[in-house]
């Protein structure tokens, strides 16, 4: 379990450095360069899909409720000690806006990217921190 996780972590870091060579763009230049944009989208339903990953292993190791959504899946992980309340209750909407990327992927709000890539990323780094506190104290 905890290689996995640490596995997980390392994937995670990969998609977070590639989203931060394109973090610097305006909305501007996100809208007209349709292959990044599309790299950009891609990217985050990747990362996302890992946030998920490990949130259900860590459920499921830890014996939590099995979670409705994807969103309460993260949010569990607050009251298992991994995410601080604030910060899960914030975060778990990235499951949304996955749902976004996957299901309305022919209408997916470009600003709303936009504002992921150069607002919110540093949450991505958070939650890994976060993660990689909790593995540290398990067995191996």
């Amino acid at each position: 379990m905890k290689q996995e996780i640490e596995y997980k972590l390392e994937q995670l870091q990969e998609q977070v450095s590639r989203l931060e060579q394109s973090q610097n763009m305006d909305l501007e230049e996100l809208r007209k360069d349709q292959m990044i944009f599309n790299a950009v989208e891609r990217q985050f339903q990747v990362a996302i899909e890992i946030v998920i990953d490990i949130s259900s292993k860590i459920n499921s190791y830890e014996g939590a409720k099995s979670p409705e959504s994807y969103k309460e899946s993260i949010a569990n992980l607050s009251e298992l000690g991994v995410l601080e309340q604030e910060f899960a209750e914030k975060f778990q909407n990235v499951a949304s806006f996955r749902n976004v990327l996957v299901h309305f992927y022919a209408d997916v709000d470009e600003e709303k990217v936009h504002k992921y890539l150069t607002e919110d990323l540093d949450d991505f780094k958070q939650f890994a921190e976060s993660v990689a506190a909790y593995t540290r104290e398990l067995e191996e």
